[in-house]
C-alpha cells in the first residue's frame, strides 16, 4: 500500500549567539497534526545521516509513520553560518544554544507544547544533558543510539585520551574532513572503518555515500572538549562552567540503544550510562543477536545499514509513540517487510 505524498521543508533557526542553523521537516502532506520528531545528528556528521541506506533510514520511517519530523544541522555544519565568523565550535554551545532555540522553533511552527527526540552518538549525547540540566523540559519521549556519558579509554588511541591530545586539539582551528572524506570515499574499503560498518550489513554504495553525504568539518575547540571529555571520564567537560543539574536520573521515558559490535561507543559504556542516569522509565536495547536480531550491528550500521528498515528504525517508532518496544520480528516476517521497503526505495528519496 503507498504511502501519503510527504512535504518537506527548510528552515532557518536563529540562536541567541548569532547562528543561523538549519532545520528540515519532513511530514505526510495532509495528516493531522502529530507530536513532532527532532533527529539529532553527532560529532562530525550531518542531517544526511538520518535518511541514509537503501530503505530510506530512520527519518524516512518516522514520516510513513505519521510523524512530523525535524532534522537539525548543528552549528559549524555545511550550512550554518554565524554573522561575525566566531572563533570555534563549542559543543557546550550546541547543548545551551543550538538544541534550546531548535525546539523552541519547532513548537511555536507546530502549535504543539510537546516533542520526542531522537540523537545519534554525540547527538544523543548532547539529548541527555539536556534533560539532565534543564528544569522542565518539554521533551515528552527520547531514544539515544550509541551515545555513552563516558568512552571507554581502552578503545580509543592514545593520542586523543592525554593532555598532548587536548594542547593539540587547542591548536586547531577548522579540520576538512568534509572535503576529505568525499575526495577519499571511492579509496577507502569497508574493512578500515570497524569502528563504523559490520562488512556484512553495509553496502560499498552506502559506505561512499555516508563519506560523501554525511561528514562535516570538525573544529579544534570542540575537539578540545572531547579530549577532556575522555581524559577525565566526566560529562562535565561538555558542560559550561558553572551549570547547574536539575536531575540525576533521566525525567522522561528514554530508550537507550546501541549495536552489539559497536566498538566506538560500546555496549558497556552505554549500559554504564543507563545504570548511572537511567530511571524506571528507562529501557536498554543493544542490537545484536542475543537480542533476536538478526546482525550485531557497530557505530553507523544503526542508521544506514541494510536492515534497519525492518530491525532498527521500528523499535525507534514503537518507543516515541508507546514508550515500548516489541520483541524483533521472526526472520521470515522481517524478510516480508523488507519486500514492501525495497519496492518503493526509489520512492522515499523523492
Amino acid at each position: 500500500m503507498p504511502h501519503a505524498p510527504r512535504l518537506k521543508t527548510a528552515h532557518t533557526v536563529l540562536t541567541p549567539d548569532g547562528w543561523q542553523l538549519l532545520l528540515y521537516r519532513d511530514r505526510p502532506r495532509d495528516a493531522p497534526a502529530a507530536v513532532p520528531v527532532l533527529l539529532l545528528h553527532g560529532l562530525a556528521s550531518t542531517p544526511d545521516c538520518w535518511y541514509g541506506g537503501h530503505t530510506g533510514g530512520i527519518g524516512t520511517a518516522l514520516a510513513e509513520d505519521g510523524r512530523d519530523v525535524w532534522s537539525l544541522e548543528l552549528r559549524g555544519g555545511p550550512h550554518s553560518q554565524h554573522a561575525t565568523d566566531p572563533a570555534g565550535v563549542r559543543m557546550s554551545d550546541k547543548l545551551t544554544q543550538d538544541i534550546p532555540a531548535a525546539i523552541a522553533y519547532i513548537l511555536k511552527q507546530t502549535g504543539q507544547d510537546t516533542l520526542d527526540a531522537v540523537g545519534h552518538s554525540m547527538g544523543g549525547v548532547l539529548l541527555t544533558l539536556h534533560t539532565l540540566i534543564t528544569p522542565t523540559t518539554p521533551l515528552r519521549r527520547l531514544v539515544t543510539i550509541g551515545s555513552p556519558l563516558a568512552l571507554e579509554k581502552g578503545t580509543l588511541p592514545l593520542i586523543i585520551r592525554n593532555q598532548l591530545g587536548e594542547r593539540i586539539a587547542r591548536s586547531l582551528t577548522r579540520v576538512p574532513l568534509k572535503l576529505l572524506s568525499a575526495r577519499l570515499s571511492r579509496l577507502i574499503p569497508t574493512r578500515l572503518l570497524q569502528t563504523h560498518f559490520e562488512p556484512t550489513l553495509a553496502r560499498r554504495s552506502t559506505v561512499r555515500q555516508t563519506l560523501t553525504h554525511h561528514v562535516s568539518d570538525v573544529f579544534g575547540s570542540e575537539l578540545e572538549e572531547l579530549v577532556r571529555w575522555i581524559t577525565t571520564a566526566d560529562f562535565a567537560a561538555l558542560l559550561p562552567e558553572g551549570t547547574k543539574r536539575y536531575h540525576t536520573r533521566l525525567p522522561i521515558p528514554t530508550l537507550m540503544m546501541v549495536g552489539a559490535n559497536d566498538s566506538l561507543t560500546t555496549a558497556r559504556s552505554v549500559s554504564e550510562t543507563h545504570a548511572a542516569v537511567g530511571a524506571a522509565h528507562t529501557t536498554l536495547h543493544v542490537i545484536g543477536r542475543q537480542s533476536g536480531h538478526e546482525y550485531d550491528y557497530r557505530h553507523f550500521d544503526v542508521l544506514v545499514g541494510g536492515r534497519i528498515g525492518s530491525e532498527v528504525a521500528p523499535l525507534v517508532c514503537d518507543w516515541l509513540t508507546h514508550a515500548r518496544i516489541n520483541p524483533p520480528q521472526p526472520r521470515e516476517a522481517r524478510r516480508q517487510v523488507r519486500s514492501r521497503l525495497l519496492g518503493r526505495s526509489s520512492a522515499h528519496r523523492g
